[in-house]
């Protein structure tokens, strides 16, 4: 082990320090042999006097043809120096006063060995560094313990000039400080299980020692935060159980209720208080809706189904889904349906009775429609379709009575009455329509007088009754109906003149006069 450098002693604990690289400076041997080279550490006097004879050297070399020498410059930083403690080992700086052997410049594999040696020896201590970040010696302190002893071995190969040696050793210190960082995770994550696992069994000083060492390891980690303050909140929140439990047992569940949200407040992870609340608020949300449902099968029994259905609504929104709130819907449609079945029959009913056929029908279809199994809607609907039918026919003749003056409706009309007449028990309305028609087809074919005007000069021809001639004024005799009569005359135009003839009405004089020059 080398004497420290004056401004810069180690100490025990302190970190690796990063070993500067091989550099190599030209400089002359000391002795006569070619090639052999002085390991520079310091400058000193002993510097000083190899400086001149180099020089004095090569000027005998140039002067008497000695061979030439093999310049190889020493590393400005010498091998490391390790000072191992059961606390911690520290990469030192090299001896001034070791000198290699002069082979070892010559061996280029050597000279790579070295600073590969010189790296990992770097590289080390940085590791070293983010191990202790993570607090290491407090969950791995054997193991690095161990890796600082190989560190120690592999620093003193260097020093001997065992390059080789201390690449190898090196390399397996690495590795094992490697496997101590991929295992700060695992450890990581066991100190927050076993602080979840202590706080959740009351201990608070084991909760409170891992998670410290949870923090030590990964400092800000969220779940040994919310741990520790768990553990802060822990008296307050024991407090606030203990009054929601007092609260209960004496029958205060707004009470207790509020001393649990005062404890999930302070603490949200409590779950005792979260259970409870729940059980508590259930049991509230229970007996609400046990009251809505209650007043809504009230409602439905009286007949109320308006405010049955608002109850449902209500029970609904407390509690979605529940098949309670299904059974009393279906029975509400159970009576709706059989009030509109009855109020439908009711009406076509009264509808037939009033020998409103069309409307009865409409009503009894309704019915069937909602139910086709009911036989009373069925018969009803049988009789009323034919009635409405011949209702119907009978009130369009009468309604233009001035077709009947046609041969084929009249004919068909007559048959419409026949089968009025027919029906067994024609109510007040249908006989009234019988009586109606029969008046109307009988007027259909009794004459009536019209007089017809003219200039004597126009040529008058009336339709379905032939011309008529020239004439001042004429009567005819003609059947209830529409008619058209047309006047010619030469040099004028024609004119069209249509006037219906009435039933039992007298109709007003028609003027046929062409007046109208072409």
């Amino acid at each position: 082990m080398r004497e420290p450098d004056s401004d810069a002693a180690d100490k025990p604990g302190d970190r690796f320090e990063r070993i500067a690289p091989v550099s190599l400076n030209a400089a002359p041997a000391a002795s006569s042999r070619p090639g052999n080279v002085v390991e520079g550490a310091t400058v000193s006097t002993r510097t000083l006097l190899i400086g001149i004879v180099a020089i004095l050297l090569l000027a005998a070399a140039l002067l008497f043809g000695l061979p030439a020498l093999r310049v190889a410059g020493p590393p400005p930083a010498a091998a490391p120096a390790v000072a191992a403690t059961p606390a911690a080992v520290d990469v030192a700086k090299p001896a001034a006063s070791t000198t290699p052997a002069a082979d070892v410049w010559d061996d280029e594999a050597l000279l790579r060995a070295r600073q590969e040696a010189q790296e990992l020896a770097a590289q080390i201590g940085k590791q070293i560094e983010d191990l202790r970040a993570k607090a290491v010696e407090r969950w791995a302190t054997a193991a690095f313990a161990e890796a600082q002893a190989q560190v120690a071995k592999a620093a003193a190969a260097f020093e001997a000039k065992d390059f080789r040696a201390a690449v190898e050793g090196y390399r397996a210190v690495s590795a094992s400080l490697k496997t101590l960082e991929a295992d700060s995770g695992r450890q990581l994550e066991a100190a927050r299980a076993a602080g979840v696992a202590a706080f959740a069994a009351g201990d608070l000083d084991t909760a409170t020692a891992a998670f410290d060492l949870a923090l030590a390891i990964a400092p800000g980690d969220p779940v040994a935060m919310r741990g520790k303050a768990r553990i802060a909140s822990f008296p307050a929140v024991q407090q606030q159980l203990q009054l929601a439990g007092s609260a209960e047992a004496r029958g205060d569940s707004a009470a207790a209720a509020n001393a649990w949200r005062a404890a999930l407040k302070l603490d949200p992870d409590t779950e005792s208080a979260r259970a409870a609340l729940a059980r508590i608020e259930g049991s509230a949300a229970a007996a609400r809706f046990g009251k809505t449902m209650a007043a809504a099968l009230a409602a439905l029994d009286a007949g109320r189904l308006d405010d049955a259905e608002r109850e449902l609504q209500a029970a609904a929104a407390q509690r979605p889904g529940d098949p309670a709130i299904a059974d009393a819907r279906a029975r509400i449609a159970r009576v709706r349906r059989e009030q509109q079945l009855t109020n439908l029959s009711t009406q076509a009913e009264a509808d037939s009775a009033a020998e409103q056929w069309s409307s009865a029908v409409q009503r009894y279809e309704a019915v069937l429609a909602i139910d086709p199994s009911l036989a009373a809607a069925q018969a009803g609907l049988k009789n009323a379709r034919p009635r409405a039918t011949l209702a119907a026919r009978l009130d369009g003749y009468i309604a233009q009575p001035a077709r009947l003056g046609s041969d084929a409706v009249h004919a068909e009309a007559a048959q419409v009455l026949a089968a009025a007449k027919a029906v067994a028990t024609p109510g007040p309305l249908l006989q009234k329509q019988i009586a109606s028609l029969d008046r109307l087809l009988a007027a259909a074919v009794t004459l009536q007088e019209i007089d017809l005007q003219s200039d004597d000069k126009t040529e008058v021809t009336v339709y379905k009754v032939g011309p008529q001639g020239k004439f001042k004024n004429k009567r005819l005799q003609l059947k209830p109906g529409r008619y058209t009569a047309v006047g010619a005359r030469p040099g004028y135009i024609d004119v069209r003149v249509e006037f219906e003839v009435l039933a039992g009405s007298p109709t007003a004089p028609v003027a046929i006069r062409c007046e109208e020059k072409l």
